[in-house]
């Protein structure tokens, strides 16, 4: 059909293929000899093809590398961080548990008091117990980012735990901005301690509501997948199987490149000082890898954000309902072994556990509770102990102390339970643990649970 005009006439042409990966991507082409081409030339030419196309399939391994030795650098720095928070959400924690503590214990003997002074003390008292539970919330999204929250995970329907959310999460989001809900058709569920979704999805939508100010749209939406080894490949931190995935996208402002890197560091925040901690999609983050998950973000300057949460399937299930937990005080008489390093929040909780009627066997370190346990002549109902101490952890001290009490029952108690329980932080079943702050009542209840199960 021959050439566009101007263009040089071929009278001699021969291509070869580049092909990379068993994908054709181009081809090297020489024309106008002034004889036919010969074999050997042929095969020289098809030689500089296939280096050619090493030397591309090269070049496409080191950008691939890059990327990987990015995301490594960022994974261990995430790490570093997840560490640092949660040795401050542990110190933290001590101190608001004696905060919290004796506050309550104060109001408790403040009951007989009458008049405006006693009104007063009272109204100061409910502040610092307010203040304390604030901060204790800020604590346990620091442990969340973490993942050294402690978990209960049982095996739930990813709909209906959002389904139960959306009332909520519509009055955070406020009546000017439009909330989609799209269920995925699956029946398949997810093995995750419920709250957490509840955490993920309130964090998510007040994010997406401040990058919208104004009017939008959320929406949210779950479906089912199967991740082969070619999406493994591109995203090298996930593991082939099937996923339930959460989706939530907003008509925000969106974020450039340089935002995006940053948004799961605790504390960053794009916010004006005190309009946010910068602690919400860290949070996120370190839940969703604390249940074995990915998290992905798509997102550009004026096109809105969309976080994807892929979250491991498991078989279907009933899971059980979560019992209803009464906040009234509930006493006993019952002997108690108090293991706690720190001096004040020994006296605390040993203050705490006799105004609950209980006889206290108080020991500052593992050794003197060993000691205690040998020597003591009457029944030891219950070792409470603190996790984290200097000699031995917790469970190490209650496998010692179980070789002569065999009758035993044990309470364990922590700011931060780092991983003792299991890596990931979720609890064993057989296992009873109260995480710190916690309130009188709060430990009423629980150490009523632990003396009546069967």
């Amino acid at each position: 059909r021959g050439v566009p005009e101007g263009h040089i006439v071929l009278e001699r042409f021969l291509s070869v293929p580049v092909i990379v990966e068993n994908e054709l991507i181009g081809q090297i082409a020489v024309a106008n000899s002034d004889e036919a081409y010969s074999s050997d030339q042929v095969a020289a030419i098809e030689r500089i093809g296939v280096l050619y196309g090493m030397f591309l399939r090269l070049k496409r391994m080191g950008a691939k590398l890059s990327d990987v030795e990015a995301r490594l650098f960022q994974t261990q720095k995430m790490e570093a961080i997840g560490r640092l928070a949660g040795g401050v959400a542990h110190d933290f924690n001590n101190m608001l548990q004696v905060i919290q503590s004796f506050s309550e214990l104060a109001k408790g003997r403040m009951e007989s008091l009458e008049g405006d002074l006693a009104a007063d003390l009272r109204r100061y008292i409910d502040r610092i117990q307010q203040t304390a539970e604030k901060s204790a919330d800020l604590t346990q999204k620091l442990l969340a980012f973490a993942r050294k929250q402690t978990t209960v995970p049982k095996r739930i329907d990813l709909n209906d735990t959002i389904e139960n959310m959306l009332k909520m999460v519509r009055r955070l989001i406020g009546e000017n901005i439009e909330l989609l809900w799209k269920p995925g058709s699956h029946s398949d569920r997810i093995f995750i301690d419920p709250s957490q979704i509840d955490q993920i999805l309130i964090n998510l939508a007040v994010n997406a509501r401040d990058a919208i100010d104004g009017t939008g749209t959320i929406t949210v939406e779950t479906r089912a997948v199967d991740i082969d080894t070619g999406y493994v490949r591109k995203h090298p931190f996930m593991t082939p199987g099937r996923y339930v995935v959460l989706s939530v996208a907003d008509t925000g402002c969106g974020m450039d490149e340089k935002t995006k890197s940053m948004i799961f560091e605790p504390f960053f925040t794009t916010k004006p000082v005190g309009k946010g901690t910068g602690l919400g999609l860290s949070t996120v983050y370190g839940i969703v890898k604390q249940n074995n998950g990915h998290i992905t973000v798509y997102s550009e300057p004026g096109k809105g954000t969309l976080f994807h949460l892929y979250f491991p399937a498991c078989l279907p299930d009933s899971p059980a309902d979560a019992p209803v937990k009464s906040q009234t005080v509930r006493r006993g008489t019952e002997t108690i072994l108090l293991v706690e390093d720190d001096p004040i929040l020994l006296e605390v909780a040993q203050t705490a556990l006799e105004t609950l009627g209980y006889a206290v066997l108080a020991a500052s370190q593992p050794s003197d509770a060993i000691r205690t346990a040998r020597t003591y002549p009457g029944t030891i109902h219950l070792l409470m102990t603190d996790m984290i101490m200097p000699e031995m952890n917790g469970r190490q001290l209650a496998e010692i102390i179980q070789r002569d009490r065999s009758d035993i029952r044990c309470l364990f108690m922590s700011g931060y339970a780092q991983d003792v329980f299991s890596p990931d932080g979720k609890l064993d079943p057989d296992i009873h643990f109260i995480q710190k702050p916690f309130a009188v009542a709060v430990l009423s209840q629980k150490i009523r649970e632990v003396m009546e199960k069967p």
